[in-house]
C-alpha cells in the first residue's frame, strides 16, 4: 500500500488495513519508520495506547526529534497515566518543533499553482498540515501547563 493510500485509510478509519499493510512492509524492512508510525497512529486510534507507544518509541530511538511522533507518544503516555513521560515527550516536541507554515511568498506561489488543473491538492495539503500542526501544538502547550500546575499545587 502506498503512503497516500495509508493516509487515506487512516482518515477513513480503516485501521486494520493500515496495520496489516504496515506489518507486511515491516517483514521486509523491520526498521521502516513510516510503517512503525502508521502502526502507532492506527493503534492509538483504536485505543491500544501501549502498542502505539511501543511503535512510537521505536521511531524515536532512530530519529528522536520527529514532532508528530513525540506528540503521539505524549498523548499515549498521558492516556496511560504516565504523566511525567507525557510531559517529557511534550517538552521535547515543543523544543524541537519545526513550524510547517510556509513563507508568504511560498503560500502565494502555491495559491497561484492551485489554479492549474490538478494542482489544487498542493494548497489543500499545506492547509491540512498547518491546521494539524496548530492543533497538536496547542494540545502540547495545554498539557505542559496542566502538568506544571499539577506539580506546583499542594
Amino acid at each position: 500500500m502506498r503512503w497516500g493510500s495509508q493516509i487515506k485509510a487512516l482518515k477513513q478509519g480503516n485501521y486494520d488495513q493500515v496495520i496489516q499493510a504496515a506489518k507486511r512492509k515491516l517483514e521486509s524492512d523491520p526498521d521502516d519508520l513510516m510503517s512503525h508510525f502508521e502502526m502507532a497512529q492506527a493503534y492509538e486510534s483504536t485505543g491500544k495506547e501501549e502498542l502505539a507507544l511501543r511503535h512510537a518509541k521505536f521511531c524515536l530511538s532512530i530519529k528522536p526529534d520527529i514532532f508528530y511522533v513525540l506528540t503521539l507518544a505524549a498523548r499515549c503516555s498521558a492516556k496511560l497515566e504516565n504523566y511525567e513521560d507525557a510531559y517529557n515527550y511534550a517538552q521535547r516536541a515543543l523544543l524541537d518543533d519545526k513550524d510547517p507554515n510556509l513563507s508568504r511568498l511560498a503560500v502565494l506561489f502555491l495559491m497561484l499553482l492551485s489554479y492549474i488543473p490538478g494542482l489544487k491538492a498542493l494548497r489543500d495539503t499545506n492547509e491540512r498540515i498547518v491546521g494539524s500542526y496548530a492543533k497538536e501544538t496547542q494540545w502540547l502547550r495545554d498539557y505542559v501547563a496542566w502538568y506544571q500546575r499539577r506539580k506546583t499545587s499542594p
